[in-house]
């Protein structure tokens, strides 16, 4: 599972040439940049830079403060292209700007965008697999999770115990378990479509003969 991530923002900037020697038009570039992202989660922002970037660079930066930045990620303009990649590595809100180098001067910048970097995924402990299936049957595996809240979001295993319980597709109640704080829940069922609940927390999913299937009951978090 993962945090819900911010939506996408196409930009657009310049910069105007500086002095004499500069060219005769300025350099554009254009970045998508993500306004949502998880700690631990590698990020990968591609761009493109135009007119004259001939040995250019491409560098993810973050404000720090009184007009200073600091790089986060960086790599080759090669035909007008590029790629960044960058893992967050702690929480906050981050101001960011993708800006193009050449001979180390900025020739041109997105504006300034706020990124939430959200806490990283708690898992529930690794469920214990099932033993030999009957015939026709398949299994469950998944964890009760608490998901949402405000963006970036969580992702955490609820610590509490609780009774997951399981439905058909005509309703009828074929399964239920006590899952402690912290852990996963495995199911043997027959093959077919099913709806996990426990309490206002729901998931759904759809078992196959001889086959596992992963399915997480979500608790939402306004």
């Amino acid at each position: 599972m993962s945090a819900v991530l911010g939506s996408i923002v196409l930009v657009w900037t310049t910069l105007a040439p500086v002095g004499a020697a500069a060219r005769s038009s300025a350099a554009a570039i254009a970045v998508a940049l993500p306004t949502g992202a998880t700690v631990g989660r590698a990020l990968r922002l591609d761009g493109r830079v135009d007119r004259g970037v001939a040995g250019a660079t491409a560098e993810l930066e973050r404000s720090a403060g009184a007009g200073r930045w600091t790089v986060l990620a960086k790599g080759r303009v090669r035909g007008g292209r590029f790629a960044l990649r960058w893992t967050p590595r702690s929480p906050g809100l981050l101001a960011i700007r993708v800006v193009a180098v050449e001979h180390g001067r900025t020739i041109a910048s997105t504006r300034a965008g706020t990124i939430a970097i959200g806490a990283a995924p708690i898992y529930c402990a690794a469920p214990d697999p099932p033993g030999r299936l009957p015939r026709g049957y398949g299994y469950i595996v998944g964890g009760v999770y608490n998901v949402g809240g405000p963006a970036p979001g969580i992702t955490v295993c609820r610590g509490q115990d609780g009774t997951v319980t399981v439905t058909d597709a005509a309703g009828r109640t074929v399964a239920s378990r006590t899952v402690a704080g912290g852990q996963s829940y495995t199911f043997v069922l027959p093959a077919g479509t099913y709806t996990l609940e426990a309490d206002f927390c729901r998931g759904e999913a759809s078992v196959r003969a001889g086959a596992g299937t992963h399915a997480d009951t979500v608790c939402p978090v306004p």
